[in-house]
């Protein structure tokens, strides 16, 4: 039975891979140089863990030989009345040995399955920097960081209007009557 302390590892390290995949568009530089890094490392885990489900099939096989034979000898030690073919299929995929092989060869199929999916996000976040990048490259954020300065300036420039028409207004009524005659 595979060690689940092994099993739960390797959970944390796809959840870890996972956390890592949105990209901030306002640091893409250090977006672009760990993406390799971040593939590398999934590519090995993907690795390590396809040889994890073969050496896993290999034993599933393993069992299932030696179960074969081992009812073979004794069919009666496994409740098998008459030699056939089904019936020490039947018998095989009753031992608990089997079972927990079985279970062990699912998980890592499963991880194995999870892992392929993120390498096809990898795949999706390099093209998804790629076009962020273009997008930077043609000023696109400086653009919009502009339309915003653009407002700002605005509101600051109509309020410079308003307080100057008010020190205006002011200085007419404070002004002598004698420029009036």
């Amino acid at each position: 039975m595979v060690d689940k302390q092994i099993i739960q590892e390797i959970n944390d390290r796809l959840e870890a891979f996972r956390q890592k995949l949105p990209i901030d568009q306002f640091q893409l530089e250090i977006a672009c140089i760990n993406q390799p890094v971040l593939y590398d490392e999934v590519g090995q885990l993907l690795t390590e863990c396809r040889s994890w489900e073969k050496a896993a099939n290999d034993k599933l096989q393993f069992i299932h030989a030696d179960q074969s034979s081992r009812i073979r000898h004794s069919p009666e030690k496994y409740g098998v009345i008459k030699i056939t073919e089904p019936s020490v299929e039947s018998a095989i995929l009753l031992t608990k040995e089997y079972q927990e092989a079985t279970k062990d060869l699912v998980e890592f199929e499963k991880i194995v399955g999870y892992l392929k999916v993120l390498q096809t996000s990898l795949n999706h976040r390099k093209s998804e920097l790629s076009n962020l990048v273009q997008l930077w490259v043609r000023s696109y954020y400086s653009k919009l960081d502009m339309t915003t300065e653009k407002k700002v300036v605005n509101e600051i420039t109509e309020q410079q209007i308003v307080q100057e028409r008010i020190r205006n207004a002011a200085k007419r009524r404070e002004e002598p009557e004698t420029e009036q005659k």
